[in-house]
């Protein structure tokens, strides 16, 4: 095993609430995940002088943007040989000289590329890791799932919706929403004409048991602009068939890394993280069509196939997903950032 010398401090400038994510899984998690193998990791809930004095490397969780460039300021000016960074930062924030950024996805990486260091770690929760995965038996209501922010539900227009409408003529079935409020009377664009929307609360008691009473999982979160198309012209490749979409600098494949843990087989929307964990088509399926997610809800009416495809997506995950091959990743990066760093410092004096 490698040498992990470097002591991290975790501080949460947002507080140390376990419902929000980006506490949870980059704060929480990573520090338990990076404990685990060795490294001499904390989490600290405040910064001061002795928290920045006996470490040396000190990543930032969110929180007040103001606050963590105060921060970083005050450390490298104060102490020059320390290494301070941020989980995944706002975009605006290009004047802070953070010595790195973590971020959740590719597409974060590439709109926060104007850093001098940029991260990319895998949304890996210990909540679900490690979890029994779901046995799929014939049933002949299903209950599929979306969970996550509210925000995300505008995505079902137009092509989700349209398909969930015309795949409740052929199967009886519950769209069960689990998100951050129950009160779903305010969500209008995308919502389909359906009989049965179930909506939960996200809870951190329940939410592995609510998942898992489900049979489908999916993933809309792309913004469908296609109507928009305004000019064809084949001869500088731009056809009628053309997608037009947008999405978050932040999108990432986290909500479906939850599925495929639990043992939920999935259909994911055209974010670009969905097609690096389904680029091989065996562990769920990739929809942006109408056609495309009711061609997707069809194949997994069969419980053998839903058994195959969350069993495939599993293997994927324990192969590709390791906490601990993740946090020694995350480690290594820092350790090399720090001593690069180091390096500078002593060639000025």
């Amino acid at each position: 095993m490698r040498k992990h010398s470097k002591k991290i401090a975790f501080i949460p400038l947002g507080g140390e609430d376990i419902s929000i994510g980006s506490y949870r899984i980059w704060v929480k998690d990573y520090c338990q995940y990076m404990k685990n193998i060795g490294i001499n990791a904390k989490i600290a809930p405040m910064i001061n002088d002795q928290v920045i004095q006996e470490n040396d490397i000190i990543v930032l969780g969110k929180g007040p943007p103001a606050l963590s460039a105060r921060v970083v300021e005050y450390v490298s000016r104060k102490y020059p040989s320390k290494i301070v960074g941020a989980i995944t930062p706002p975009g605006d924030l290009t004047t802070v000289p953070y010595d790195f950024v973590m971020v959740g996805s590719m597409e974060e990486a590439d709109s926060l590329s104007f850093h001098k260091n940029v991260i990319v770690n895998a949304h890996i929760e210990s909540l679900y890791y490690d979890s029994e995965p779901k046995i799929h038996e014939h049933k002949d209501i299903l209950k599929i799932c979306v969970h996550g922010w509210t925000a995300h539900l505008a995505s079902f227009a137009p092509n989700l919706k349209w398909a969930l409408e015309e795949y409740e003529k052929e199967q009886d079935f519950e769209l069960v929403v689990i998100s951050e409020k129950t009160d779903l009377s305010s969500w209008s664009k995308g919502r389909p004409n359906i009989k049965n929307i179930v909506s939960k609360k996200w809870d951190l008691n329940t939410i592995k048991s609510n998942i898992q009473e489900c049979d489908i999982g999916i993933v809309p979160g792309v913004h469908d602009l296609t109507d928009k198309l305004e000019i064809v012209d084949p001869a500088n490749g731009k056809f009628e068939t053309d997608y037009i979409f947008r999405f978050k600098n932040k999108c990432n494949n986290g909500r479906a890394l939850v599925y495929f843990q639990l043992g939920i087989p999935t259909v994911l929307d055209f974010s670009p993280s969905h097609l690096h964990i389904l680029g091989d088509g065996d562990c769920g399926y990739l929809a942006h069509s109408k056609h495309g997610w009711l061609r997707a809800l069809r194949l997994l009416k069969d419980f053998n196939n839903r058994n195959t495809v969350s069993r495939n997506a599993l293997n994927k995950v324990n192969q590709e997903y390791n906490p601990s091959i993740w946090a020694d990743r995350y480690y290594q990066a820092l350790h090399k950032i720090h001593d690069d760093k180091q390096q500078e410092v002593n060639n000025e004096r």
